[in-house]
């Protein structure tokens, strides 16, 4: 027969158990919550609300981390570690908008894992950065954001053992493609753009020679090329 005594201990620690695993719960899908509204309004440059929204993440991590005091086994939680992926991705798209780098470690005060996952999380929220800079006809910065993805993904790469961290492989093969994609689609505006100047300069140059358009008595006519459909 077991000791009553253990029994009530034992049940005090389930209930605490389960009343921290529903914090955590709440904490956590709050945090990636905000987490998500706060790169939604990065990429409309709504900054000043970003900074806010972040608070906000932070402050539900604070509380999980309170919460699941005494229950160590919780702090590896599948919500809660997503939390800080989410939170380490919203925090490095905000101060690279806004201070033009990436969050450090310390500063974010998330486990090892969930910084380098959130790292490569954000290679794809630079991606539609970049495209949001074609769409308004500004391919120097979306190459921009695609040279901060490739170094990214160069420094991850550099790092040994990473094996022991789940899902990073994946992350790191998704990446490449993201980053492959976005080289392409740059590349092909820089140089549809070059090709546009050129045959503007060249139209030019035609005007001031004034080259004519034949003998056919309907007057000389300057030369005139189109530009290539997109």
């Amino acid at each position: 027969m077991l000791m009553r005594e253990d029994l009530e201990r034992i049940q005090s620690y389930l209930e605490g158990y389960d009343s921290a695993r529903e914090r955590l719960l709440e904490c956590s899908r709050r945090a990636v919550r905000l987490a998500s509204w706060a790169m939604l309004q990065v990429h409309r440059m709504e900054l000043e609300k970003a900074g806010e929204t972040l608070k906000g993440v932070e402050d539900a991590l604070r509380e999980m981390e309170e919460a699941v005091k005494g229950y160590p086994e919780l702090s590896s939680h599948s919500n809660a570690l997503a939390a800080y992926q989410e939170y380490v991705e919203a925090k490095s798209l905000y101060l690279l908008a806004r201070e033009d780098r990436l969050c450090r470690l310390d500063e974010v005060a998330a486990p090892s894992a969930q910084y380098l996952l959130g790292l490569l999380d954000m290679v794809g929220e630079l991606r539609r950065s970049a495209l949001e800079c074609l769409k308004r006809g500004d391919p120097g910065s979306a190459e921009a954001k695609l040279n901060v993805m490739e170094r990214i993904y160069e420094d991850l790469l550099s790092l040994d053992h990473t094996a022991v961290i789940p899902n990073f492989r994946h992350k790191m093969d998704a990446a490449r493609r993201i980053i492959e994609a976005t080289r392409g689609d740059v590349v092909t505006e820089l140089r549809r753009r070059s090709l546009e100047d050129a045959i503007r300069d060249l139209n030019r140059s035609i005007d001031g020679l004034g080259v004519k358009g034949g003998d056919d008595g309907r007057g000389s006519q300057p030369l005139r090329l189109g530009k290539p459909s997109r």
